[in-house]
């Protein structure tokens, strides 16, 4: 993300305790987005793009921040001025109730409850948007990912490399927002896309 100033954030605390600013992504967090890929461990890119990929094109770039907010919604959380995560939802063609969805946490900040956090801050996010499921394609291997799925209550279809999951989000308990609106920052992000 860009400096946390620059755009309308809210605060939100993991179960652990700590908080962190989190916004909706915006159109200018192109470079900083590119930027944070190169940060990202071979193995965490793998894990979130199911491809072994070094950078991200033009394309997928343009794809990953400029969203309408209604199908495709995305949030990234802040600390500093540094991004650490994002996550996203893209709601499925043949089903407006089903959204695919993806976190990313970037690997010195893994392991601090930023992960459930964000999901919580999706399924609040897609709620309002009228989505009720989110489908999620994941490695086997990613074990980290698996743990939340299931600590949520996700159907897990599992295969032998790549594990299919639906995941109710009514099941999936409101993040804890101790400063801003997040509803209101969507709206924002709706009107300006």
């Amino acid at each position: 993300m860009i400096a946390a100033t620059r755009f309308p954030v809210a605060v939100a605390r993991t179960g652990r305790g700590e908080t962190f600013k989190v916004r909706p992504v915006h159109p200018d967090d192109k470079w900083t987005l590119a930027n944070a890929f190169t940060r990202l461990s071979p193995e965490t890119r793998y894990n979130r793009f199911l491809v072994p990929s070094e950078r991200l094109s033009n394309s997928q770039l343009a794809y990953l921040t400029e969203l309408d907010f209604h199908d495709h919604v995305a949030w990234g959380v802040i600390d500093g001025d540094d991004a650490i995560a994002i996550g996203r939802f893209i709601r499925l063609d043949d089903d407006p109730t089903a959204a695919d969805f993806a976190i990313t946490v970037f690997d010195t900040h893994q392991a601090r409850g930023i992960g459930p956090m964000l999901m919580e801050i999706l399924a609040v996010s897609a709620r309002s948007r009228g989505i009720s499921r989110f489908h999620f394609d994941v490695l086997a291997g990613n074990r980290p990912m698996l743990s939340l799925l299931r600590r949520y209550g996700a159907d897990i279809e599992p295969n032998d490399d790549l594990v299919h999951a639906v995941l109710d989000i009514h099941k999936i308990p409101a993040p804890d927002v101790v400063e801003g609106d997040l509803g209101a920052l969507i709206e924002e992000a709706s009107r300006e896309g």
